[in-house]
């Protein structure tokens, strides 16, 4: 039990009250991802041995008041930032598909680029020009509508984002998700 509340008010305690910084870059936000992570597998542990201690408590049912208020206590805190950690992760990941999606988009713009220069290139099997245009503006049509679908996606996204990292703000006072709302 001591062990427990020592991680929980050093360790733990710690690195969920330290001021961290939500990035609008992807490079950062799959760092911010990959930390959390560690720190939830460091919880799931903890988490296995508070579950041992409680079982324990059940079966000897002599631990006494003091030693109770101790494990409720700790029980109560490791809740606390499972819940925090679960919030972060999803914001997380929510920040990850959002940058995903707008480098899909990057890519389907790039394609479109692409295909406006090369407009009046020959195609080698000698298609007449007519219907060469129309090829082209084929593919032109299907590339702004798979932008417009990622527009549609990223937009959803990112009003996800917005709300849950607005709702996180004031239950999660060490995280800052203002420079990530911005980007």
């Amino acid at each position: 039990l001591a062990s427990l509340e020592h991680w929980l008010h050093s360790v733990a305690g710690h690195v969920m009250s330290e001021p961290i910084t939500l990035s609008p870059t992807a490079a950062e936000t799959i760092e911010f991802l990959n930390r959390l992570r560690r720190f939830s597998s460091d919880l799931t542990y903890k988490e296995q041995q508070l579950r041992s201690l409680l079982a324990s408590q059940q079966k000897l049912q002599h631990f006494v008041l003091a030693e109770e208020q101790r494990l409720d206590a700790v029980h109560a805190g490791i809740c606390q930032i499972r819940q925090m950690v679960e919030n972060r992760m999803k914001l997380g990941q929510t920040l990850e598909q959002l940058h995903k999606l707008s480098r899909e988009l990057d890519t389907s713009l790039h394609f479109f680029g692409t295909l406006l220069k090369n407009e009046d290139a020959k195609n080698a099997d000698n298609e007449t020009a007519v219907e060469q245009h129309q090829k082209q503006l084929q593919q032109m049509r299907n590339l702004l509508q798979q932008a417009n679908e990622h527009i549609y996606r990223e937009r959803h996204q990112a009003e996800k984002f917005a709300s849950l990292a607005n709702s996180l703000n004031d239950t999660d006072p060490g995280l800052n998700i203002y420079p990530a709302l911005d980007c």
